[in-house]
């Protein structure tokens, strides 16, 4: 795995683990949290849920393709979610 993400330009750079890396943080996590958290907010009359981005979702900057990549797929998952 390499110590920062390649640039978007550098196709051959990231590896597999790469990008297991950065989805496993910004879109596995968040919903893992998020069956934990199911019964307590089920439970609640007033939960919420707060998912926090990056404008690279939506725009295709930042630091890599791996992590625009990852911030648009949580705000997809978090739309599909809140169908909920």
């Amino acid at each position: 795995m390499t110590k920062c993400a390649p640039a978007h330009a550098h196709l051959d750079a990231p590896e597999r683990a790469d990008f297991e890396h950065i989805f496993a943080v910004n879109v596995i996590a968040p919903f893992q949290m998020l069956r934990a958290a199911r019964p307590l907010l089920e439970t609640s009359n007033a939960a919420s849920v707060l998912m926090v981005s990056s404008i690279a979702g939506v725009t295709g900057i930042g630091a890599s393709a791996a992590y625009a990549a990852s911030t648009g797929e949580l705000n997809t998952m978090t739309l599909s979610l809140a169908r909920v």
